[in-house]
């Protein structure tokens, strides 16, 4: 078995789930039932349980397992650039990052409105940089497809099931440093960690702003990416200043490169 994320959470009945704000306070305020956490990667768990939940629900059916194509329960709309992976990708493969899909993370990282059935249908445009199953690789896109999933046969097939989750976001005046600290708080609070015993996310954070804050090493940076270029550097074909444009991608939309220059050098960078 390859390993998935998971958790343990507690199903919530529609007719007797308590109010949030009862577990705690940060720092003074009381928090609200409707109150929203950034909780990051978090979400894969809670997805991963709902998929057990679903697999668990149809024990006795041969079509909604681990096992199943992801192809046969959601079929319009997965379609990957490979016809042969397109039908073989499994729920498994999916849960535990073994689908050949990268990261892709700047295809939707910014917020355009578009809905999890809509980033499923751009992966027909997004190229796989291995072949599944043979590498795990780490890849959100695909548990937005597991969400579709979800929903769509959720929907379809027990619409009765009176289950949810807390669901938690960000709120738009905490950034995600400080809003993580929060979540661990009020997590260290609900189970009553000692004080002594709890893990020192401030500092935590404090050291990783600090590297942020550091220069750029425009020489190191490409070398880390690129440990393999030429050496000498072969030169692009034409000036920098001669890509800056505005481009579009199936998956990706607009793409617009401005040109910068400084005394020492010239760059690209995506507005």
């Amino acid at each position: 078995m390859f390993r998935i994320a998971s958790a343990v959470f507690s199903l919530i009945d529609f007719l007797s789930s308590q109010p949030i704000h009862r577990i705690a306070t940060f720092p003074s305020e009381e928090v609200k039932a409707g109150a929203l956490f950034y909780t990051g990667s978090t979400t894969e768990a809670f997805i991963a349980t709902a998929v057990s939940i679903f697999v668990n629900d149809n024990k006795n059916s041969s079509t909604e397992q681990w096992t199943t194509p992801i192809n046969t329960l959601i079929r319009d709309d997965f379609v990957l650039t490979d016809e042969y992976w397109t039908n073989h990708i499994t729920l498994e493969d999916v849960m535990s990052h073994r689908t050949g899909m990268p990261r892709h993370d700047s295809m939707w990282i910014i917020d355009d409105g578009s809905t999890v059935r809509r980033r499923t249908r751009s992966l027909r445009h997004l190229p796989l940089t291995n072949a599944p199953p043979t590498t795990s690789q780490y890849c959100n896109l695909m548990f937005m497809v597991v969400s579709h999933v979800i929903e769509t046969a959720t929907v379809l097939m027990i619409p009765e099931k009176k289950r949810a989750f807390a669901i938690m976001g960000n709120t738009a005046e905490t950034s995600n440093l400080v809003a993580s600290v929060l979540g661990y708080y009020l997590v260290d609070q609900l189970l009553g960690a000692p004080e002594q015993e709890r893990y020192d996310w401030n500092a935590s954070n404090q050291d990783a702003v600090l590297v942020s804050q550091k220069p750029f090493n425009r020489t190191a940076i490409p070398q880390s990416f690129y440990p393999h270029l030429p050496s000498p550097h072969l030169l692009a074909s034409l000036p920098l200043s001669s890509y800056a444009n505005s481009y579009h991608h199936l998956a990706y939309g607009a793409v617009t490169l401005n040109c910068t220059c400084d005394k020492s050098s010239t760059a690209l960078i995506r507005d």
